[in-house]
């Protein structure tokens, strides 16, 4: 028979799980303070411009801005994908704080008359302190169903609300892109947009006969975008230069650049004055572009097979893209049948210069970056795992021990290497891990939307949290464990220990993560000293004029809410998962998800700006 709960040969360390609480209230409870007090001193990197106020100065009154911030206000400034995340994190909240109320009551104290371990408190507070045909666990099964019950509740309340808050966003934005479809498989010699949009307007028996509002085709402008962001640049670099010039009172002289070689090791090259140099490369820039802009003109432009087809109604763009057949078609150039339809991109969200780009090696770096992705799934799981079930080394011939020896002669610093130590490892690579993956997701997939490269920078971290923080990290906690009872010979039947999990040591590590994640992470996030340094650092060495250092001084880092959706498709679950075996885990997550929705609400309405915030 197949089990699903283990006696605890190697239970957790009781006092590990004190420590770890009383280091993330230390830590949290210092960074609190020191946001709340230096906060009203760094504004601009706390708050943005359009939430200034008297009350901002006061060390304490974020706590009021954030609680009286109301839901309509989150949509206008901020748009709905914050407050979508918001209302998941306040139901995640809603659950854990009932579901506590109900279950820990009833299972606890069951669990703890039941006990075989009684020497261990916090296994003696779960079911794997039981037996695998107690009776008892008739009681862990029908909570497993409350539980099941009450997350279906909560998914059918987040998506009534996802629903009303897409229809309050759309109502606020509204625009053209709604109506909008991208067609791609438009032949190269097709050149006049007219005749595009009248073989939309003949097929499928005149179907769209008077609904097209107009046709763009898309040029291959990659060099062109290149030369006007090449243009920008020197245009900002001669301000900036005019302005230090006037400042010092003579010309700053520079050595120019070859290829790709930087100034600084240019050594052997003359100097010359910036002002001038910058000048004459802005002159054969605007050249270049001119150049560009006659052959587009002239009609020698190239296009890269697809054009955007704006219609009068966003019912008529909706029939036009699930349901368009292109028969009918007179002009049998068009190859009508064989387009390709897809959704709409806004406008700001498309990346231009990633339109032309290689399906076959976009698909490539996809696979090839998947892979590596399991492969450090599988990598980073294994410190994770051997630090967590450091006590199951005991029986080992050889490290057996020391293992031993260490845990009983420096119990302190053996429970924060099992406790705390892999909880601090884990949540240090949830935070670098997204940027990671960014970096090389919009370097090498090159997707034409940012909606795309952070659909594929999620996956790829939901695959990672998902293999490394849940299934990959319980089979290795399981297999050592299981292996420990094998060589100390207290199992007998291997196939049984085989269907078995000791969910003692699970729950210990999930529950000391909730509480690190909830009170110190969060004060971290409130925090953001690290960002605050790279702030002040720009500002002292790269503003080089008032105007670029006001720029760095307002500007709001991307809130990656690609990734934060991600990891709380596997936390959830597991609060879900753990809730009745477990069940001190619930209030574990009641503190996560209650300080860690202060935070990220506190963050982003006073962090994000909203005009540089994307939609979507």
């Amino acid at each position: 028979m197949v089990v699903f709960l283990q006696s605890a040969s190697y239970p957790p360390n009781d006092g590990g799980l004190f420590v770890c609480l009383l280091i993330a209230l230390i830590v949290g409870t210092i960074c609190f303070l020191l946001f709340s007090f230096i906060r009203p001193c760094f504004g601009f990197h706390y708050f943005s411009r359009d939430l200034k106020n008297k009350l901002q100065k006061v060390p304490f009154a974020w706590i009021i801005i954030t609680l009286t911030f109301s839901d309509n206000e989150t949509i206008e400034r901020n748009g709905s994908l914050p407050m979508i995340y918001l209302t998941w994190k306040r139901l995640g909240m809603i659950y854990c704080w009932v579901m506590t109320i109900i279950t820990i009551p009833v299972l606890i104290p069951l669990y703890w008359a039941r006990t075989k371990v009684p020497e261990n408190y916090f296994t003696s507070m779960t079911a794997s302190a039981l037996d695998s045909d107690d009776p008892a666990l008739s009681t862990t099964y029908i909570y497993t169903l409350i539980h099941l019950t009450g997350f279906m509740i909560i998914l059918a309340l987040f998506w009534i609300r996802y629903l009303m808050v897409k229809h309050r966003r759309d109502a606020i934005v509204g625009g053209v892109h709604t109506h909008c479809v991208r067609v791609k498989g438009i032949p190269g010699k097709i050149r006049d947009e007219d005749e595009i949009k009248a073989c939309i307007e003949e097929c499928d028996g005149g179907e769209f006969s008077g609904e097209v509002a107009q046709v763009r085709i898309v040029w291959d402008n990659n060099k062109l975008i290149s030369l006007q962001n090449k243009r920008k640049g020197f245009e900002e670099k001669i301000e900036e230069i005019t302005e230090q010039n006037a400042e010092k009172g003579k010309n700053k002289m520079m050595r120019p650049p070859v290829w790709k070689i930087p100034p600084i090791l240019l050594v052997w090259k003359d100097e010359v004055d910036a002002l001038e140099w910058n000048q004459e490369q802005l002159e054969k820039t605007k050249e270049k572009i001119e150049k560009k802009m006659e052959k587009y003109n002239n009609g020698e432009q190239k296009h890269i097979g697809m054009a955007h087809v704006t219609f009068n109604s966003a019912d008529s763009a909706g029939k036009f893209l699930h349901g368009f057949k292109g028969s009918g078609a007179s002009n049998k150039k068009m190859h009508a049948k064989s387009w390709k339809r897809f959704g709409p991109h806004r406008p700001e969200d498309i990346i231009w210069s990633n339109l032309n780009g290689s399906r076959i090696k976009r698909w490539i770096f996809i696979i090839i970056l998947s892979i590596i992705n399991l492969i450090f799934a599988l990598l980073w799981t294994v410190p994770i795992a051997l630090l967590s079930s450091l006590s199951t080394f005991e029986p080992y011939p050889v490290i057996g021990p020391i293992v031993k020896s260490f845990r009983q002669t420096t119990p302190g610093l053996a429970t924060v290497v099992e406790i705390l130590i892999p909880v601090i490892l884990t949540l240090i690579v949830m935070f670098l891990y997204p940027r990671i993956l960014k970096l090389v997701v919009y370097k090498l997939e090159k997707h034409s939307s940012f909606v795309a490269n952070n659909r594929s920078i999620m996956l790829k971290f939901w695959v990672f949290v998902f293999l490394n923080f849940f299934v990959l990290f319980c089979f290795f906690v399981n297999g050592l464990s299981l292996t420990s009872n094998i060589i100390s010979g207290e199992i007998d039947d291997i196939w049984f220990a085989f269907g078995s999990i000791n969910w003692a040591i699970a729950g210990a590590y999930y529950m000391c993560w909730f509480l690190t994640a909830g009170i110190m992470g969060s004060a971290i996030k409130l925090f953001n000293i690290p960002g605050l340094i790279i702030k002040l650092l720009k500002m002292k060495f790269l503003a080089k004029t008032e105007k670029k250092k006001l720029k760095i001084m307002f500007k709001s880092s991307e809130y990656k809410y690609h990734a934060f959706f991600a990891k709380e498709a596997v936390i959830f679950p597991i609060i879900l998962l753990l809730g009745s075996i477990v069940p001190i885990v619930l209030p574990a997550g009641l503190i996560y998800y209650t300080l860690s929705y202060l935070a990220e609400k506190t963050v982003i309405i006073n962090g994000q700006d909203p005009n540089e915030h994307r939609p979507g």
